[in-house]
């Protein structure tokens, strides 16, 4: 799957010597289709977790609609399911250490006084961590919201 319309654009360029490649916007993101097969990135990119991951090769499988996941070099027609669900919970597990980690490190950041990059109604000076400064048009809306 492509996460943004670029990156679709991207991929379908160095594809473009093939046929039959089509694209469509689906499960919030850009599913690449090529020869009646899905091409997906990843499994954490296909699915959420390992029941949806298991709910949609089935549903595809049932329509016989092959999927194929590049990094783990394997296909739903071609692996069991004991196979897919395993992959799928490493990347479900994966995900959730991800989801840790960024919230670890905003904790952090918080405890040490640095603000986010994007802050609506203020602005940040290049370099500096620390310090906010009002943004005169952006508080207007922000003093309209809490009225």
């Amino acid at each position: 799957m492509a996460s943004s319309k670029e990156y679709l654009d991207f991929i379908l360029g160095q594809l473009s010597e093939l046929e039959d490649i089509t694209y469509r916007a689906m499960m919030g993101e850009f599913i690449i289709y090529c020869r009646g097969k899905i091409i997906v990135k990843d499994i954490s990119r296909f699915a959420r977790n390992t029941v949806d991951l298991l709910q949609n090769v089935r549903k595809l499988k049932a329509l016989g609609i092959e999927t194929q996941f590049l990094t783990v070099n394997m296909t739903s027609m071609g692996n069991s399911e004991f196979v897919l669900t395993i992959f799928g919970a490493l990347a479900q597990e994966e995900s959730a250490n991800t989801s840790k980690r960024v919230k670890f490190g905003k904790k952090l950041n918080a405890e040490k006084g640095r603000v986010p990059n994007i802050v609506y109604g203020y602005d940040k000076t290049i370099g500096d961590y620390f310090n906010l400064e009002i943004n005169k048009e952006e508080s207007k809306i922000v003093k309209q919201i809490y009225k």
